[in-house]
């Protein structure tokens, strides 16, 4: 009963965290092993660190914090018992910044979604960040970047002219050959042919 209570606590958390701040940006870290925390507040609990020149996700702002999404390589904690075959077991599972339930949770997990466990600690697994799941970083850390300009679509190019239809190509007729005279034989005239195949002349 009070894991739940603390799991319809995070969903309002969750809800006003979406309606505090700016529209979703990107910011780029400004300093050596930055403090991600828990909650917007310097005492808050580290989640994990990022350095100089890495680029998050703004999600929204808070006094002098902004909430990003938790980069892929911070290491994020459920409860080993809700997690089954790699997926999500009970309806709705609170996702923290540490291994205990003293941490605040950070994201929500639904039934059934997948789960990448990287270790086990007691009762306890690290998880890859769910894209739910947002930390804090100081204002003062960090600036804008503006989005990268959304990638123009590809104009396919235009497709060959139609060959032309073949020219039927006419030719004149070719005329037959002149008859060829008989051969003459010592300019005699010709007789025909005697009984043995031979042209006698006379």
């Amino acid at each position: 009963m009070a894991e739940a209570g603390r799991m319809r606590g995070v969903w309002l958390l969750a809800a006003l965290g979406l309606a505090i701040g700016s529209e979703a940006g990107l910011v780029e870290v400004l300093g050596d092993r930055v403090n991600l925390r828990a909650r917007p507040r310097a005492e808050a609990e580290v989640a994990g660190q990022v350095h100089t020149g890495t680029i998050l996700e703004s999600r929204g702002e808070e006094g002098d914090w902004i909430q990003v999404a938790a980069p892929p390589d911070i290491g994020l904690w459920v409860i080993e018992s809700y997690v089954k075959d790699g997926r999500v077991v009970p309806r709705r599972l609170n996702v923290r910044a540490g291994a205990g339930i003293n941490y605040p949770a950070v994201g929500m997990m639904n039934q059934g979604d997948p789960v990448t466990v990287r270790k086990k600690v007691g009762e306890w697994l690290e998880i890859a960040p769910p894209p739910t799941a947002t930390l804090w970083i100081s204002r003062t850390l960090v600036r804008e970047r503006p989005a990268p300009p959304p990638a123009a679509a590809k104009t396919p190019p235009p497709a060959p002219p139609p060959a032309p239809p073949p020219v039927a190509v006419r030719r004149a007729p070719v005329p037959p050959p002149p008859p060829v005279p008989p051969p003459s034989l010592g300019g005699g005239e010709l007789v025909p042919l005697d009984g043995q195949g031979e042209i006698l002349e006379r």
